[in-house]
């Protein structure tokens, strides 16, 4: 079988789109820093698409363009046809590190988006418990993050960006810093939210089997300025488990394909990095 994804299909299909992007940066010394470069590709709504790439290619950068917090320096990025900061699409973004407030106990962290949004008092508290069961923390709405694993603090973190629904939910190596079997059980809890929930899901990880196990796509990223080198259409039966997806077949032959690609990237951003990447 073909590993690599085909083109998709007409424009209109999209949710978004990278047209030839890139994106450059000047440094505090004057110098300007490529982290993008002709990047094209295009995801379809209610798929689910993981990035893998070397540390500092510009992954993260390519999540940030997305949601609107930085813009693309040449081609374009557009959210069914519109630029990030016209879009009237919501993004949810989870950050490799968690946006939990310490101060805040566990329902008042979910609501919190809620509030901003002047939602009434006794609809966001329906939905933020609603969103605790549906994350696996009941019996933990009324505690501090301080009281939680770091495991409850991402379900935490999670549950606070889809309270607000968002019609594409941007992860940046969310489950990075966790042990691994709370990895797995995190991962099996994602892969059950999204097929309840639907949302587009643009995932960022250094796990090739992670990558996998979850997404309808892989794609490889090259060394900085980051290109997209290959696209995989994963054709694993879903619904699926992480664990489980491990040992079906085709599996091996995924991660060695994208292995293979990703070895050589690796090198060539720790030369990039003067060996530090």
């Amino acid at each position: 079988m073909s590993l690599v994804s085909a083109s998709n299909a007409a424009s209109g299909e999209f949710i978004f789109e990278f047209k030839h992007a890139g994106k450059s940066f000047i440094t505090s010394d004057g110098k300007v820093v490529t982290a993008l470069q002709d990047t094209t590709f295009s995801v379809r709504r209610g798929d689910f698409v993981a990035i893998v790439g070397p540390s500092g290619c510009g992954k993260t950068t390519t999540l940030n363009i997305l949601a609107g917090l930085t813009e693309a320096t040449s081609g374009s990025v557009l959210l069914e046809g519109k630029r990030p900061g016209e879009s009237k699409l919501d993004i949810g973004y989870v950050f490799q590190q968690d946006s939990v407030l310490p101060w805040r106990k566990v329902l008042d962290n979910v609501e919190l988006g809620l509030v901003l949004r002047n939602v009434p008092k006794d609809k966001r508290r329906a939905k933020a418990e609603a969103l605790v069961r549906m994350t696996g923390l009941q019996g933990f709405g009324n505690s501090y993050p301080a009281e939680l694993s770091g495991g409850m603090r991402k379900r935490v973190a999670l549950a606070m960006t889809l309270a607000y629904d968002p019609s594409i939910l941007l992860m940046d190596e969310p489950f990075g810093a966790l042990d691994a079997q709370t990895r797995m059980v995190l991962q099996d809890e994602l892969l059950r939210i999204w097929n309840e929930q639907k949302q587009t899901i643009l995932f960022v990880t250094h796990d090739i089997a992670e990558a996998i196990a979850l997404a309808d796509r892989v794609i490889v990223m090259t060394a900085r300025p980051a290109r997209i080198k290959n696209d995989y259409a994963i054709s694993l039966p879903r619904p699926r488990g992480a664990a489980e997806a491990r040992f079906q077949p085709g599996f091996d032959e995924y991660y060695k394909a994208i292995w293979e690609d990703l070895r050589p990237e690796i090198d060539a951003q720790r030369q990039i990095s003067g060996g530090n990447a």
